[in-house]
């Protein structure tokens, strides 16, 4: 449960108390957000039981506060080359799991569609079956859509943010092994003509789930060398 107020922690925080429970026990806590200019921010939290709470806790968090100091990482050609290497083109995740003996097993396809404009289209898609006598599908596409950019973090590294438009923000850590990409260390195949090209026409507006029968539980196969 959060405190009755608010208050200005720096230029770029925000900090309240906060009740709850820690290891099944009545605690209490000081929560300071620190919102960073140039990406991901901090959560500073002072926590104690209840019953030992004091305003030493809120004094030890603002303390931690006041030695943040966010900076922008400057990685400079780094980031142009992989806004060529991807603008428009497609990243596909593909990954699948059988247990074997025929009794099922799952598939999953993440789609990442890259727009010149800097606007994205995303989707992903899983698929289930169970054999209990007979096979049970179960298909499930998230959508969504919002402006993509290169940035960089502390360690020097290119990092992609999605920021869709339902205000969500995913990031993934960029590397790449000859032509192979990787998002936070997993392959995706990139692709940018014929039945693999990015979808720039259409985009989804918001997140939403789109039912079964608008999609075919057929797994596209994904022809590329890159």
């Amino acid at each position: 449960m959060l405190g009755n107020s608010f208050e200005s922690v720096g230029q770029n925080g925000i900090g309240t108390e906060f009740e709850g429970t820690l290891e099944y026990q009545p605690a209490k806590a000081y929560v300071i957000g620190g919102v960073n200019p140039h990406g991901s921010g901090v959560t500073i939290v002072s926590a104690t039981l209840k019953d030992k709470y004091s305003s030493q806790h809120k004094q030890t968090a603002l303390a931690v506060a006041k030695t943040l100091q966010f900076k922008k990482a400057n990685i400079g050609p780094l980031a142009d080359q992989w806004k060529e290497r991807i603008s428009g083109t497609r990243l596909t995740y593909m990954s699948s799991y059988s247990p074997g003996g025929g009794t099922g097993g799952y598939s999953n396809e993440s789609v990442i569609d890259f727009c010149p404009q800097s606007y994205f289209n995303y989707s992903t898609i899983n698929h289930m079956s169970i054999d209990v006598g007979s096979t049970a599908y179960n298909n499930r596409i998230r959508a969504g859509a919002g402006q993509w950019k290169i940035a960089g973090n502390h360690g020097g590294q290119a990092v992609l943010q999605l920021n869709f438009s339902s205000s969500e923000v995913y990031e993934y850590v960029l590397s790449r092994d000859g032509d192979k990409t990787f998002l936070n260390g997993d392959r995706y195949f990139r692709t940018r003509t014929g039945e693999n090209a990015p979808n720039c026409n259409d985009l989804f507006h918001d997140d939403l789930l789109i039912p079964d029968a608008l999609r075919s539980s057929q797994t596209k196969q994904v022809h590329t060398g890159l």
